[in-house]
């Protein structure tokens, strides 16, 4: 994931590539084609993957169907560790879902 949405972590990949415990061909770079990514910062990213698509949403347990999967992905720490977030709510609590998004973002920047 640090690959598909963080450009400036590069050297990290490259560091976890050279490990050598997974191939480089699961380390795909840049984002899904269909993916709207929007950044905060270099370390946060909100992203909405479109209904019926594959991308960042589907990367969790999530399936694709007639609705879009929005979340945010944020680097945390020195390593960096990941925290991602996927959201897709049923149509009546869907208005939940930028706050739950946002309460994610204030959270992970917190000690």
């Amino acid at each position: 994931m640090v690959a598909r949405v963080f450009p400036s972590h590069r050297a990290f990949v490259s560091k976890v590539i050279a490990e050598g415990i997974e191939p480089a061909s699961d380390f795909p770079l840049g984002p899904y084609p269909k993916d709207r990514l929007v950044y905060k910062n270099k370390e946060s990213v909100k992203y909405e993957t479109p209904a019926l698509t594959n991308g960042l949403g589907t990367q969790s347990r999530l399936q694709k169907n007639a609705d879009p999967i929005r979340g945010v992905t944020v680097l945390v720490g020195q390593e960096p560790s990941l925290l991602f977030l996927a959201v897709r709510l049923p149509s009546e609590i869907a208005d939940l879902t930028s706050p739950i998004i946002q309460q994610t973002e204030c959270d992970a920047v917190q000690p």
